[in-house]
């Protein structure tokens, strides 16, 4: 399976966190930027985004063997705390009309852990997140304080022409798109 690194990294840590929170160690990683979705998958299907190498598709290693990952027992854990390691589950419960999608426990999506917070927080799927960051400006940016670091939040819609935007001279920002019509800039202020 191919990760990004920066979301290995990420998945280790919350697996290993998992392990010695719940005495399990059941999780196996079905997919990443390709996953088996034929007849007898344990994840129903897959999603174009998968490729990006930003996602994991799991499934559980259970007493019968291999099963479908629901999010609930004990293994409810990484829905619970993904966010705290830059996951979110990219077609959360009650999201369904927003994301186009059923609920997909077994989906996740590294995000980082400022967007993946910001997102818990505010209780905010992918989607509305990027309309929510469209509501602030550099001048006027929503704050966030991450372990005592405040950052500066701000979106922006692209246009087909390109669309400028505007980011502190220090250097210390992210840009994040959605593939589609917009960003999401957050600054370290």
């Amino acid at each position: 399976v191919r990760l990004d690194k920066e979301a290995a990294d990420a998945l280790n840590k919350m697996m290993k966190d998992y392990c010695n929170e719940t005495g399990l160690n059941n999780f196996i990683v079905y997919g990443t930027t390709k996953t088996y979705t034929d007849e007898g998958s344990y994840c129903p299907r897959k999603f174009l985004e998968s490729e990006t190498a930003c996602c994991v598709d799991l499934a559980v290693n259970g007493s019968a063997g291999i099963v479908t990952y629901d999010g609930r027992d004990k293994e409810s854990w990484i829905v619970d705390n993904c966010y705290k390691y830059g996951f979110v589950v990219r077609y959360p419960f009650g999201k369904e009309e927003m994301t186009g999608e059923n609920y997909c426990p077994w989906h996740l999506r590294y995000v980082n852990t400022l967007n993946s917070s910001v997102m818990h927080t505010n209780d905010l799927c992918i989607e509305e997140y990027f309309d929510f960051a469209k509501n602030y400006t550099f001048d006027n940016p929503y704050k966030f304080n991450l372990d005592g670091v405040i950052y500066n939040i701000y979106g922006l819609s692209a246009t087909e022409e390109g669309s400028a935007v505007r980011v502190p001279i220090s250097g210390n920002y992210k840009v994040s798109g959605n593939n589609i019509d917009s960003f999401i800039i957050s600054a370290k202020e």
